[in-house]
């Protein structure tokens, strides 16, 4: 499903044995850098939506459908979002598409708790692409504290003085609003997409599958609108980077801007609010209103069963 400009991709039928592999800085990237200066990244959630890719990414080309082995989705993120992880014998659906190389800082600070992965997505006839792509997987806070933050303070500056002691978590239920997007924007690409979200998405128990979990207890969140919050063409939300003033649509929410809706939705909004109330009143009175009717959930591996906090 390419869009934009088209730039002829070379493809190899098997992929290089040395993928998938680690980029834990920034210069690593070079390494997946094409000859016309692109980087080529993969999504999995929300980057289904090319309308919400291009709300992060505006000047995108080639975007398309991909496969990718190996794979599978898990919802194990604190604020209740999805990530990848390897799976021996799983097959996504993604998507693939190319951006400028400038672009990567930006990325990187965007999805700074992920792991970033070298991958090779393949067509759907099997013929591999010989330019890698990145991907975000998860990561454990073990990991991620060793690789990606400086030491004690950088933690505490991202996370510790919010009163977030874990990121990467198993015992919690996907933000409502979040896997709405995701799987309508799955569903936007075709049958085959959609189906593949359903079946090879998982809750962190690993053994749930999305299509299971909208058929029991997450029935209905196809049916429920948007928070008040969101139900507004346009509205203005906090960057998560720099606190700053940001644009996003209901229907095209960038990346950055998903983790405040993630925050609110998952109740973690009143561990930030308080830090952004003199200068962001408007914003966190209508955050925090709404954030008070939200209800994490957390499974319960006595009962086999998800309750709230």
């Amino acid at each position: 499903m390419p869009s934009g400009e088209s730039i002829p991709l070379p493809l190899i039928p098997q992929p290089p044995e040395k993928f998938p592999f680690e980029l834990k800085e920034e210069s690593d990237f070079d390494q997946l850098v094409s000859p016309d200066g692109l980087v080529s990244i993969c999504g999995f959630g929300s980057l289904l939506s090319e309308r919400s890719a291009r709300s992060t990414f505006p000047h995108l080309i080639n975007f398309r459908m991909t496969k990718l082995s190996g794979f599978r989705r898990v919802f194990a993120h604190e604020i209740s979002s999805l990530s990848v992880e390897p799976c021996e014998g799983e097959i996504l659906v993604v998507t693939t598409f190319e951006i400028q190389r400038s672009e990567i800082p930006a990325f990187i600070g965007r999805k700074h708790e992920f792991q970033f992965l070298a991958v090779i997505p393949e067509t759907f006839n099997g013929l591999f692409y010989t330019t890698p792509a990145v991907l975000c997987a998860r990561y454990s806070d073990e990991e991620y504290f060793e690789n990606k933050c400086k030491g004690s303070e950088e933690i505490f500056q991202r996370y510790g003085r919010y009163g977030i002691d874990k990121i990467w978590v198993d015992n919690i239920l996907p933000c409502r609003v979040y896997l709405r997007h995701c799987v309508l924007a799955a569903k936007n690409l075709g049958d085959l997409a959609y189906d593949n979200f359903l079946d090879h998405t998982f809750l962190g128990d690993r053994k749930t599958t999305i299509r299971e979990y909208l058929a029991t207890t997450g029935s209905g969140i196809m049916e429920e609108e948007p928070p008040v919050l969101l139900n507004h063409d346009l509205i203005h939300l906090p960057q998560a980077n720099n606190f700053s003033s940001s644009v996003i649509s209901v229907t095209a929410v960038s990346s950055s801007s998903w983790f405040w809706i993630l925050a609110l939705s998952s109740g973690l909004w009143s561990s930030f609010s308080s830090s952004y109330h003199n200068s962001h009143s408007e914003i966190s009175s209508r955050v925090d209103a709404a954030a008070t009717s939200s209800t994490r959930m957390r499974f319960s591996s006595s009962s086999n069963t998800y309750c709230p906090d």
